[in-house]
């Protein structure tokens, strides 16, 4: 490569490094392994506004998702499965629906009916929890210890009742705070 063409190359990436530095929002915070879950509420199928401060002192999974999202379909049964295992044992489950239709709230329904899902499910047709914890898709799950740390993220769908996530949850409620 010719020296001048390097050099445009170089000053490219440096322009779409800064252009994506100065797009991404700001105060978006504790969305990394490690981090705090950052501050926000949503208000559950019944009516109750939830915030992550009723989280505090609890192990945590977090699961942003929606009901026309296939993988969620499929990921549902094995977050069940979990809170069957470990609801008893302290294992909290918090299921945020990014559903906007017109609908939402009698769809949600639907699907919680569909699934046989007992855990609680929050409303989010705004996307809040989206810009907060800054997601890239759904479903998009965070695993949280008792000080509201951020020990697990991922994108996609997973298993949660495989025998690794088992042994995880088993280690975190096992933790004191």
């Amino acid at each position: 490569m010719k020296r001048a063409a390097w050099w445009s190359f170089i000053a490219t990436g440096v322009v779409a490094v800064a252009a994506v530095a100065w797009l991404t929002p700001k105060g978006n915070v504790g969305v990394e392994i490690g981090d705090r879950l950052p501050e926000f509420s949503a208000v559950s199928l019944e009516g109750e506004e939830v915030s992550s401060a009723d989280l505090e002192g609890e192990v945590v999974l977090l699961t942003v998702w929606a009901t026309w999202c296939g993988p969620c379909r499929l990921e549902m049964p094995s977050i069940q499965a979990a809170y069957e295992r470990f609801g008893d044992d302290g294992l909290k489950i918090v299921a945020v629906s990014i559903d906007a239709d017109p609908n939402y709230r009698v769809k949600v329904e639907e699907f919680r009916q569909e699934f046989g899902l007992t855990f609680p499910m929050l409303l989010d047709p705004a996307n809040e929890i989206t810009r907060t914890l800054n997601t890239i898709g759904v479903p998009e799950n965070f695993v949280l210890d008792r000080r509201g740390r951020i020990v697990k993220r991922i994108v996609g769908a997973s298993n949660w009742d495989s025998e690794a996530n088992r042994a995880m949850f088993e280690e975190l409620l096992r933790m004191s705070e």
